[in-house]
């Protein structure tokens, strides 16, 4: 009945038949998406139905198209998260090749697919290692991320880059000071507000969103301003010094080998819902092999570093204006 489903003259039926086919995972459906989104010819709304059904499946089969999707600006940014999902020789390669090419929002979404998995990670400390990659592109979570992973390889080049050592709250409370006296003594009238919006863009709103506009990871800062200066110095420099428990990490690695760090939203006895900073994953229960909440906070320490004192200065008199 699927075959003639497949090919019925009513559209709404195709379409509907398509659907049930990618739930069951039917692998002639499959086949079938993966043929139509690897011809430029099938058309835009076709080729995007084929995806979101591909999508849902986690066919694994369906890799080789996605790699090619990754110079597609139309599907790079939704991709990149889902070549993650399976365990693929080529994916680490490709994402590396382009990684200097991307946005920086995509940058961040190939670098959680980067640190997902051992041979990924292997693949970009080895990159960083021999100059391919800067270092800069990883944030202290990242590195906590890789952490996770428990390969041995991975924590050699971890150690070799970074070293085991966390700051001390004795060199955050001097960064925190030196940020403060950095803004207090700045002539504020000479910075826009509007390029402190940018950079919060840039740096801040994957996780935190403004009276509802941006990510979901972290608090909304809509009225954030109330609380001064100091309270966001303490919580973009040492983020995991208070912490709800609403926003501990929990890392989740499966049996397959993908690692998954994000904030639980729902959980059944069947499965975990894993807020994750670029997507939402369901996880079901049997293929967890481990699963860890940390002390830790998916903020990383080390987000003003790349900034420059102006940027600094600009994003913070943008934060302080937020009512």
């Amino acid at each position: 009945m699927s075959a003639s489903l497949y090919e019925h003259a009513d559209r709404g039926i195709r379409r509907a038949a398509e659907d049930l086919g990618g739930v069951f995972q039917d692998p002639a459906l499959l086949a079938r998406m993966r043929s139509v989104l690897a011809a430029d010819s099938s058309g835009r709304e076709r080729r995007r139905h084929a995806f979101e059904i591909l999508a849902r499946a986690s066919d694994p089969e369906s890799v080789p198209v996605l790699l090619r999707l990754l110079d597609d600006v139309a599907y790079r940014s939704e991709v990149i998260p889902l070549l993650a999902r399976f365990e693929h020789p080529e994916t680490g390669p490709a994402l590396l090749a382009r990684l200097e090419t991307f946005s920086s929002e995509d940058q961040r979404r190939a670098i959680g697919a980067l640190t997902s998995r051992a041979s990924f990670a292997r693949a970009l400390l080895e990159a960083i290692a021999g100059g391919r990659i800067e270092k800069k592109h990883l944030t202290s979570f990242d590195v906590r991320r890789l952490r996770a992973l428990g390969d041995a390889r991975v924590n050699e080049l971890v150690a070799a880059a970074w070293g085991a050592a966390r700051e001390t709250g004795e060199e955050s409370r001097a960064a925190m000071e030196r940020y403060a006296r950095l803004y207090n003594e700045a002539p504020l009238w000479a910075y826009e507000t509007g390029g402190g919006k940018k950079v919060f863009e840039q740096v801040c709103s994957t996780c935190h969103a403004v009276a509802g506009v941006g990510g979901k990871v972290g608090p909304d800062l809509a009225g954030a301003a109330r609380n001064g200066l100091d309270y966001f110095l303490e919580n973009i420099l040492d983020p995991g010094a208070v912490l709800g428990e609403d926003y501990k990490v929990t890392v989740i690695v499966k049996r397959d080998g993908e690692a998954l760090s994000g904030l639980v939203e729902s959980e059944t006895e069947e499965a975990v819902a894993l807020r994750l900073l670029a997507e939402s994953r369901v996880v079901k229960k049997s293929d967890i092999a481990s699963r860890e909440k940390q002390e830790s906070s998916l903020m990383p320490e080390d987000l003003l570093k790349p900034l420059t004192n102006s940027q600094v200065i600009e994003l913070l008199k943008y934060l302080t204006s937020l009512q």
